[in-house]
Parts: C-alpha cells; sequence; structure tokens
C-alpha cells in the first residue's frame, strides 16, 4: 500500500469537488437544512436547553439525501467521462484506488461538519451548551457518516447514471437507518436482531453524551464491510468467467456468490463482535456534570439481581411536559436507558408514552395506580394547565414498587436504586427483623394528624409532622419534603422544616396498615409500596 498514492486520489477527488459550484452549493445546502431542523420547530424554544437534540432526532432522515450527493459522483460520473479506464490501467492497485476515492468522499464530508460548527455559536449566544454532550454529538455525526458514505459508494459503483447512482445511494443507507423501525414493527425475536443491526440506536445513545465502545466498533465495522464490497465490485472485471459443473452429483459455482458469501460472513463477524463488546458495558459519559454516569452503589445493587428472576420496570411518561420539567424528564429516560444497558438480561426496561384518556393510562391507573398530575405553565402571557404522566413501577416476582410521579428536585438515581432493591430483595420467614425481612411500621389516622389537614378550629392548615432520627445529635428531617432534595439539611428537634422542595408532594397517609397484601383477582398476592411514604 502506497500512501503518496491514496492522497494523490483523495487530493483529486476533494479538489475536484470544490473547484466548481457543486460543493459549495452543497454545503449551503447542508448547512441551511441543519439549521431549519435545528432552530425552525418549536421543540427548541419549548425545551429551553441549549444542544442539538431536535436536530438529532431527524439527522439520520438528513443523512439519506446528503451521502448519496457526496457519493453519486464518486463512481458513476467516472465511468459516464470514460476516466474510468484510465484509473483502472493506471499503475495503482484496487485497495489504493477505492481508499483514496472513499478518503476523499469523507474529507468532503467532515468540511461540510465542519461549517455547521457555526450552530454552536447562536447556542453560545443563547446559553451555555454542555462542550462534552457538543463533542460526543459531531463524534456521532462524523462516526454515522462516515459509515452510510461507504454503503453509498456500492450504490454509485453499480451504475454510470448520476440519478440512479444517487436514488441507489439512498435505499441502500435507508437499510441501516431504518432497520430498527421494521422491527419494532414486527415484534418478537425480529426486533432484537434488527436493533442490533440497526444504526439509529447507536447513533442516539451517542447524541445523549454517552459514547459506548460497541457504538463506535458498529460503525467502524460497517465502515470495512462495505469498503471490501466496494473493493469486490471494482475488481470485478478481473472476475472468472462463471461456470457451471453438472456431473454425477450437481455444482454450480460462480465468483460472485463466493465473494458476496465472504461478505455476508464478514458482516455476521463483525456484528458478533459489536454484540460481545456491548456486553462489557464500556462506555464514556462525556458530559460535564457525570449525567449518565450510574454510581458504585447501583452497580452493586445491579449485579446482584438474579437473572433467573429480572426486574422489570415500566415507565408512564408523556411526551410533551411543561418547560419545567423537561430536563427531569430527559434526565428519567436517559437514565433508564443506562439502567437497561448496565442490568442486561437483569433488567428489563419498557417506556411507554402516556397520555389522558387513552390506554396506557388507564393501564397505569388500573395496575400501578399512578394518575397524571396537572402541572401550570406560563405561555403567551396566560397560564396554561397539562397532564403529565412521570411514573415509574419496578415489579420483580410478587414485588411491586411505585413511584407515582418524579418532582423536580427528587433524586432520579436514588429513586430508580431504592425501588430495585426493595423489590429484588428477598424476603424470608422468620422473626421481625431478621436479614432479608422488610419491616413495615402502620400508623393509625387519629385525631393527632400526624400527616396533618386542617383544623376547623383554627381554620388553617396543619404541616405534617417532621421525622427525626433520635440517634442522631443534630437530628436529620427524613419527610418526603427534605429527602426529596439533592443535599440532605439537618434540623433540631425544635425546628421546622422549611426546605420543602417546590412542587414536592406532601407525604401521603396510610390508613390502618395492616400486614395483610391486598389480592388482585386472578393474579398472585403482591407487597406494593410507594415512594411517596415517609
Amino acid at each position: 500500500m502506497r500512501f503518496r498514492v491514496i492522497w494523490a486520489v483523495l487530493r483529486r477527488d476533494f479538489t475536484g469537488y470544490f473547484t466548481s459550484l457543486t460543493g459549495y452549493v452543497f454545503i449551503t445546502l447542508f448547512i441551511g437544512m441543519c439549521s431549519f431542523l435545528q432552530f425552525w420547530q418549536d421543540e427548541f424554544f419549548k425545551n429551553n436547553l441549549a444542544n442539538l437534540a431536535t436536530l438529532n432526532e431527524l439527522y439520520p432522515v438528513l443523512m439519506l439525501f446528503i451521502v448519496p450527493a457526496i457519493t453519486m459522483s464518486a463512481w458513476a460520473d467516472e465511468r459516464r467521462q470514460g476516466v474510468d479506464e484510465l484509473l483502472l490501467t493506471l499503475p495503482i492497485t484496487d485497495f489504493e484506488l477505492v481508499a483514496g476515492k472513499y478518503l476523499g468522499a469523507l474529507s468532503i464530508y467532515t468540511v461540510s461538519l465542519g461549517f455547521s460548527l457555526t450552530l454552536l455559536g447562536f447556542l453560545s449566544w443563547l446559553g451555555r451548551p454542555d462542550a462534552g454532550l457538543i463533542f460526543a454529538n459531531y463524534y456521532a455525526y462524523w462516526l454515522l457518516g462516515a459509515a452510510l458514505l461507504a454503503i453509498g459508494m456500492v450504490g454509485s459503483v453499480l451504475t454510470d447514471n448520476l440519478t440512479v447512482g444517487f436514488i441507489l445511494g439512498s435505499v441502500l443507507c435507508a437499510v441501516p437507518v431504518f432497520i430498527e423501525r421494521a422491527g419494532r414493527l414486527l415484534g418478537g425475536v425480529l426486533e432484537k436482531w434488527f436493533e442490533v443491526l440497526g444504526a439509529t440506536p447507536k447513533f442516539e445513545e451517542m447524541t445523549r453524551g454517552v459514547v459506548p465502545v460497541s457504538a463506535v466498533l458498529y460503525f467502524l465495522v460497517v465502515a470495512g464491510v462495505f469498503f471490501y464490497i466496494n473493493l469486490v465490485l471494482v475488481g470485478r472485471r478481473r472476475w472468472p468467467p462463471q461456470s457451471f459443473r453438472i456431473g454425477p452429483g450437481f455444482e454450480f459455482r460462480t465468483y460472485s456468490a463466493h465473494l458476496g458469501l465472504r461478505a455476508t460472513a464478514a458482516l455476521i463477524a463483525g456484528i458478533s463482535l459489536v454484540t460481545l463488546v456491548g456486553r462489557a458495558h464500556v462506555r464514556a459519559d462525556c458530559t460535564a456534570e457525570g449525567l449518565h454516569s450510574l454510581s458504585k452503589t447501583t452497580r452493586d445493587i445491579v449485579e446482584k439481581i438474579d437473572p433467573a428472576n429480572p426486574v422489570f420496570i415500566q415507565a408512564f411518561v408523556s411526551r410533551k411536559v411543561p418547560r419545567s420539567y423537561v430536563e427531569t424528564r430527559e434526565n428519567l429516560l436517559n437514565l433508564l436507558r443506562e439502567y437497561a444497558a448496565l442490568g442486561g438480561e437483569r433488567i428489563r426496561i419498557n417506556i411507554v408514552e402516556a397520555e389522558k384518556y387513552t390506554d396506557s393510562a388507564r393501564e397505569a391507573e388500573d395496575r400501578f395506580g399512578i394518575r397524571p398530575i396537572q402541572l401550570t405553565q406560563e405561555s403567551g402571557g396566560r397560564s396554561e394547565t397539562t397532564d403529565v404522566f412521570l411514573g415509574v413501577a419496578v415489579t420483580c416476582g410478587a414485588d411491586e414498587v411505585v413511584t407515582p410521579f418524579f418532582f423536580r428536585g427528587l433524586p432520579i438515581e436514588y429513586e430508580l436504586t431504592r425501588s430495585i432493591r426493595v423489590a429484588s430483595r428477598p424476603v424470608k420467614s422468620g422473626a421481625a427483623g431478621a436479614k432479608g425481612n422488610r419491616l413495615k411500621v402502620g400508623i393509625l389516622e387519629t385525631d393527632v394528624k400526624p400527616f396533618g389537614g386542617f383544623d376547623i378550629n383554627t381554620m388553617q392548615s396543619q404541616p405534617a409532622w417532621e421525622l427525626v432520627d433520635p440517634r442522631s445529635p443534630s437530628r436529620r428531617c427524613t419527610s418526603s419534603c427534605c429527602t426529596s432534595r439533592a443535599t440532605s439539611r439537618r434540623f433540631s428537634s425544635t425546628t421546622r422544616c422549611r426546605g420543602r422542595t417546590r412542587g414536592a408532594p406532601r407525604a401521603k397517609s396510610r390508613r390502618a396498615a395492616t400486614a395483610t397484601p391486598s389480592t388482585r383477582a386472578g393474579s398472585s398476592p403482591k407487597r406494593r409500596e410507594t415512594s411517596t411514604s415517609s
């Protein structure tokens, strides 16, 4: 392999693209379409977050038009002008020629991606974007483009017509982009297989600020396999003629079938390698605050889960939430995906988009008691009330732990880890307080009203009692209004808690708690716990 020859082919294609108006028109259209997808949608301003989330949703679809525009002239234009015969007769190997063509197309895409950095100027003017998150986004853009460029070049090498080359490139690139969605429609085992083959799930994971080694390896494998297919198709002029042999046995042999089998075997081997690496759960959290990094305690608890008795987590989340809860919703969904990636077969995640008066909302209320919360926000100078679902139910066997709503300030990872630990911890028979036995405290509703209420005599609302630890010198408030804060505060026995988080719920009273679990019709008894209890 001679690098100077590869460089000569790369420089020829790169300079040829930008010596005409084609390159500049392409860059202008690319930046214009990226800006349109990022800022024209209302979601960007409603979310009030300085990131590229709105562009990320449609970026893989945008690549179905951008990549063929670059690759359609890689081989089709050469063949149309008759230059391919000159190239193929030069003292250059097929590998050097294909490598130069591919790196030339990748250089054009990289330059175009560099011009799109102007979007960051506008984001910096509006807010303070996370540098690590932006880096992960652009790294995902570049890897996705590198993989799809190799696929698009296959469409160009099959024809000498630019239009046909563009269409073939779009169709071939659409396979890894949409195959995961097709798997969702088919369901069953195909859904899991297609998710492994799809490029969109890996891309979405990286745009959240997490860079898994398996995702990087996936894009490199796809680029390598289709680079080999390009190499095979360019060298087809030297293929031996097809031969048919009919003798004592029947034998049918073609060289193209042999090479196709080799390419298929390489693709299967690459995807298998990606799957094995993915089980190691090696990933880098690029966000500045480590939003997707799970604590060591969480990892230890997840590792102790018995794979034969997995934990099922069902999250009922509204698609649209008020601006003040957008960040909470995103953090909840991202952490759930991290739990799923960490747990593997130990944790099963099911995220349901629930809206009021739908079947999913009815299921959330009937099975888990999760109801929508009415939240008020200011919009256009007027107040709007929205019904929002943001609840999670964790089940493991007969155990069930429900968090009806994740209010702002409630530590999401703590609540999820606590629920998983409570639901998955085995309960052994024995004396109360024995290891593994879960103790329950029942509080009767009396005139004392430990959970607060309305006093008819004074015509005033009475606050809930504080729950303190008598063993601590500076007694710690453990009521729901304080435990929902990320940083706990300490109070003396005579100090009333005033650190209530805005929007956080008070602890709900439980009337006459008994040790007898409720039994549903046709189902086994379940122990049920809600995170709103103190």
